[in-house]
């Protein structure tokens, strides 16, 4: 890393840049839906630095907020293609590709707001595929005990041009700090998806989130439950 004071620029394979720094826009009191369940219960954002070799900057914009820019100049074939996610260049595709994202996150001078929008862009060398994109917007605002938020993704997944799938996912969540211990959340993913041009029947997946502080430790209870799991 290379840090400039108000420009700082990384190089590496496991970082969060560009459009990963929106990745997660909810109160969250333990885990995301996605990390309890997998993309099956609900969309990640399609990011360009998690498990792949990239180079960013990061830009202080003072009190408002950070923008943060990724380049991957090779997506490659493996099993971390499109960030450890596996939610990107999908593996057993022979091709590669470059990506680049963009993204701001950041209070815009607003004590208690978070807002953060980003865009993924990815460019694939073998004409069969289609050009991955991404979008990532939403925001979550704190006040006394509860923080309330709101997070949208659009993704247009790098599948052969003749099979493409386009997801669109609507997040929910609200987070209560009972007390210094004690925290719950509730959580909910709309999301749409279409399937060369057929739209398949409506993921609608709920997070029910328990969190408590012993000293160092933490005790978490996620509860997660599906309608329509994998939009099927």
């Amino acid at each position: 890393n290379l840090d400039l004071g108000t420009v700082n620029i990384e190089m590496g394979s496991d970082n969060s840049l560009g459009i990963e720094d929106v990745k997660v826009l909810l109160p969250f009191v333990n885990n995301r839906i996605q990390d309890i369940g997998g993309v099956e219960y609900g969309a990640n954002v399609n990011d360009n630095s998690s498990g792949i070799h990239n180079i960013g900057v990061n830009l202080k914009a003072g009190s408002l907020g950070n923008i943060s820019v990724a380049y991957a100049p090779n997506v490659a074939n493996t099993t971390t293609a499109g960030g450890t996610d596996g939610d990107a260049y999908n593996t057993g595709n022979t091709q590669t590709a470059s990506e680049a994202s963009i993204s701001f996150r950041g209070s815009l001078g607003v004590p208690g707001l978070t807002v953060g929008v980003g865009y993924l862009e990815g460019n694939s060398s073998n004409n069969t595929f289609d050009d991955e994109e991404g979008l990532s917007y939403g925001a979550n605002y704190n006040f006394g005990q509860f923080t309330v938020g709101y997070h949208r993704i659009e993704n247009d997944s790098a599948v052969v041009k003749t099979a493409s799938v386009n997801t669109k996912a609507d997040l929910y969540g609200v987070a209560f700090k009972a007390s210094d211990n004690l925290s719950v959340g509730v959580y909910q993913i709309k999301q749409e998806r279409t399937n060369e041009g057929v739209t398949q029947p409506e993921l609608e997946s709920t997070l029910i989130s328990v969190g408590y502080a012993l000293g160092t430790a933490k005790i978490q209870y996620d509860f997660i439950s599906a309608d329509n799991y994998n939009n099927v």
